[in-house]
């Protein structure tokens, strides 16, 4: 296949990423090691990283298919604690702290990604994708992009499709004033570079 991402996403990044072999991701919502992902083309290019989901099946495939990287299972949120995800299936896009009906409501540990970054010893990141359906805001302002400073930043805006409502909502403008731009949007992600 020429691309396991939905729309093709994992080929840009990957375009960008063009002369790096051995880069850093960091994946939060990261669901399954090839479907849908986004970082299955680094892996495969000799990257390695650290994949986390609220989902403990996602995270058993991961330490299948990659297992140099850090799997872990735990929901990434701007402070520390215990939460509920709704489960709609053992391996599922759809599993995500927001409510959906004919869904099972399932305990979790959470923490910030500054918590995650300080436990694994991270340096630097190139790459960092956050699809945390519907808590990405939430996710993006648990880094401190002080410390460690991503070059690449893919982040779902749920519901932005038009420029006139991406440049309105809140990620967007958190991220300018992090001197982060936006160089790509589609229906689902926002690619930003610093």
């Amino acid at each position: 296949r020429y691309h396991f991402a939905e729309n093709g996403e994992d080929v840009i990044i990957a375009n960008l990423f063009n002369h790096k072999i051995n880069g850093f991701y960091l994946d939060v919502g990261c669901y399954h090691p090839i479907r849908s992902s986004l970082t299955h083309l680094l892996h495969k290019k000799g990257w390695s990283g650290v994949n986390i989901d609220i989902s403990e099946d996602s995270i058993n495939l991961f330490k299948m298919a990659r297992p140099r990287d850090k799997n872990i299972n735990i929901g990434i949120s701007n402070k520390i604690g215990e939460q509920f995800y709704f489960r709609s299936g053992h391996i599922n896009q759809a599993n995500s702290f927001k409510y959906y009906e004919n869904t099972e409501k399932v305990k979790i540990q959470v923490t910030t990604l500054d918590e995650i970054i300080k436990k694994l010893e991270i340096k630097n990141i190139d790459f960092l994708n956050i699809d945390a359906e519907y808590k990405d805001f939430e996710v993006l302002q648990s880094i401190s992009l002080n410390t460690v400073r991503p070059t690449l930043i893919t982040i779902e805006d749920n519901d932005k499709y038009d420029i006139t409502e991406i440049i309105k909502s809140d990620i967007y403008n958190y991220l300018i004033k992090k001197k982060l731009f936006l160089i790509f949007s589609n229906s689902l992600y926002k690619f930003l570079y610093r």
